[in-house]
């Protein structure tokens, strides 16, 4: 997992700040994640997104597709 395009994802879905007097949408962001060498099942879920949009969801997902390596 990379943090450094974990970080911005959050920020992307509205649960961080670009600037200052950004407000943070305490509704989105992720729960549940695997600690890194965490056993995982096939299918079994890496973490929850939670998004306000389809939109914001689909850009994430594409951050984390390249943030997230399993092995």
């Amino acid at each position: 997992m990379d943090a450094k395009l974990i970080g911005p994802a959050s920020v992307l879905l509205g649960g961080g700040r670009r600037r200052a007097d950004d407000a943070i949408d305490f509704a989105v962001g992720f729960s549940q994640i695997k600690k890194i060498g965490e056993r995982v099942e096939s299918r079994e879920p890496l973490m929850f997104v939670h998004a306000r949009t389809d939109r914001s969801l689909a850009s994430v997902l594409l951050m984390l597709d390249k943030a997230i390596q399993v092995t």
